[in-house]
């Protein structure tokens, strides 16, 4: 607090957080909502856990106006945990949250026992498990896949809190451990949100991350995005703290508007952290494409990914307007840190590798060709 710069007199905000939600979905199927504003809430706005397939259309996270209220909820917009068949959010809008404006993933499944390479003993927690789901097995100190299978059998052990599980293939060389935070873990790919679609969207000023994805499957697109700390779509794992899960992949981030409000995070990120505190270099995240987005006026990279394979980037644009007082962002506007099988058209022919000078890859317009920010395509 003292490295801060706080003072007596400045105005602070406490959070009085709880697990709580203005609307929670628990095991629900074919959930609708529709033209719903949440204004405060001790906890997130919207909690699908454990759901099937759920569509938030036309619904807002905002301050309300007669309030003097600088937040609006004290967690995430949208916190959605193990929803089999995805989520779609179109038309929406977040403004002033203590936290993530979404978050979509699922949860890890510790290993306590390996009684076999087909056999193992799991802990329960937060997560659905049924036979015939294809599961993850994780290395999660290195955050990189031993294998994934089809869970065949599913035991409830009485004599513990566990499950034994039978798989229809080996995995070799699984670490156990007694939570996750250091055993291998398992991740439910059949719960982990793949299909959801992130569209036509507004991302305002609030703390964290507009889109944070630890899923497959992911369409985010026609979105604006400006976001308080800068990082509009982020994909993330930690082993350690949260181990939300799996590592994302088969994500389309296409014809978004990233538009800078002195935030100091990159409008895309892409990063793994194993549980020595290091970047993750296994290239688990793949599969990524990033086409057509615009980025105006930025104070950090546009894109920054690290160790991921499999990417395109094309038909991006980078616009510098003539009213921009900041400075630009003294890094790349791209950087590609241990990537492999990236494709990339002319505007950024000369990647910046590990954050050095850029020769290249800003775009400058005379004139700001983006509409509005309340006229969302």
């Amino acid at each position: 607090m003292k490295n801060s710069g706080m003072k007596a007199g400045d105005k602070v905000v406490h959070l009085a957080r709880t697990y709580d939600a203005a609307v929670f979905l628990h095991r629900c199927d074919r959930v609708f909502l529709q033209d719903v504003t949440v204004h405060a809430s001790p906890g997130a706005a919207f909690c699908p856990l454990l759901c099937g397939r759920v569509e938030v259309v036309d619904c807002h996270v905002r301050l309300h106006p007669s309030s003097n209220r600088w937040l609006s909820t004290d967690a995430d917009g949208i916190h959605c945990r193990g929803v089999r068949e995805g989520i779609l959010v179109d038309q929406c809008s977040f403004e002033g949250m203590a936290d993530d404006a979404i978050n979509i993933h699922s949860s890890p499944i510790p290993v306590l026992d390996a009684l076999s390479p087909t056999e193992l003993v799991v802990q329960k927690l937060h997560y659905t498990l049924e036979e015939g789901d294809l599961v993850q097995v994780m290395d999660s100190e290195a955050c990189q896949s031993r294998g994934e299978a089809t869970a065949l059998e599913l035991e409830e052990l009485p004599d513990r809190w566990a499950y034994r599980l039978v798989l229809d293939k080996p995995v070799t060389g699984i670490r156990t451990g007694q939570n996750f935070a250091v055993s291998d873990n398992l991740y439910n790919l059949s719960e982990a949100g793949t299909g959801s679609v992130v569209r036509g969207s507004h991302f305002k000023s609030f703390r964290g991350r507009g889109v944070l994805l630890s899923c497959h499957g992911c369409l985010v697109e026609r979105n604006i995005f400006e976001v308080r700390e800068g990082w509009g779509v982020v994909l993330f794992h930690e082993s350690t703290r949260w181990a939300e899960g799996p590592l994302a992949r088969d994500i389309e981030i296409k014809d978004n508007v990233f538009r800078e409000r002195g935030g100091s995070q990159p409008a895309i990120l892409a990063m793994a952290v194993k549980r020595d505190g290091r970047i993750s270099r296994s290239r688990e995240m793949r599969n990524l494409t990033i086409t057509g987005n615009r980025f105006l006026d930025l104070e950090a990279p546009a894109i920054l990914l690290n160790a991921c394979s499999d990417v395109l980037i094309r038909d991006n644009l980078l616009i510098h307007s003539p009213s921009m007082t900041r400075a630009l962002s003294p890094e790349a506007s791209l950087v590609l840190n241990d990537c492999d099988g990236v494709k990339m058209d002319e505007a950024w022919k000369t990647p910046v590798v590990g954050g050095e000078k850029p020769e290249c890859g800003l775009l400058d317009r005379t004139t700001d060709p983006i509409s509005p920010a309340s006229s969302i395509p």
